[in-house]
């Protein structure tokens, strides 16, 4: 069975960010890539897609309550 796997430019139009953004994530190390024989450039793998996103996800979700906290707390608001 043929593994799915993603150009940087494929997750640029899945996800509708920058190339720049891409390869921040790829330089941080948090959407890891694999070498493809015969290929000359990188690739993310479909399941390492998946785990990234679900981490985005997780993260955003912490940041929007840690807001919705920050708004409860202020006096102002």
């Amino acid at each position: 069975m043929r593994e799915d796997l993603y150009t940087a430019n494929d997750i640029v139009q899945k996800l509708g960010v920058s190339r720049s953004t891409v390869f921040k994530w790829f330089d941080m190390g948090v959407l890891p890539r694999v070498d493809v024989p015969g290929i000359r450039h990188k690739r993310v793998r479909s399941e390492d897609l998946k785990n990234f996103l679900k981490k985005l996800g997780e993260t955003h979700q912490e940041q929007k309550s840690k807001a919705k906290l920050t708004k409860r707390q202020m006096p102002f608001a």
